[in-house]
């Protein structure tokens, strides 16, 4: 079996492009990962015997896409006519 892309780099690579406020799909891209293959570690991280590197991935998926949503919400209060 080959061994898995579930890195600390893959990990640190998509948070940081979710808290930019890019799609689960995009932020696969950039680590260079497929998005099921994605989609598929936040599932594993659901499992009683999920690895320390799944869960990890959970809480820092949810951490930076609330931090993104947070900037977006922002950017709406303080700025009411930028056209997006």
């Amino acid at each position: 079996m080959p061994a898995s892309k579930l890195t600390e780099e893959a990990i640190d690579i998509v948070c940081r492009r979710l808290a930019e406020g890019v799609s689960l799909e995009a932020a696969s891209e950039a680590a260079g990962i497929h998005r099921m293959t994605l989609w598929n570690w936040l599932k594993r991280s659901q499992e009683p015997d999920a690895s320390e590197l799944h869960l990890k991935l959970a809480v820092e998926v949810r951490e930076a896409q609330a931090l993104a949503e947070v900037s977006l919400v922002t950017v709406m209060l303080f700025a009411p006519n930028l056209v997006l």
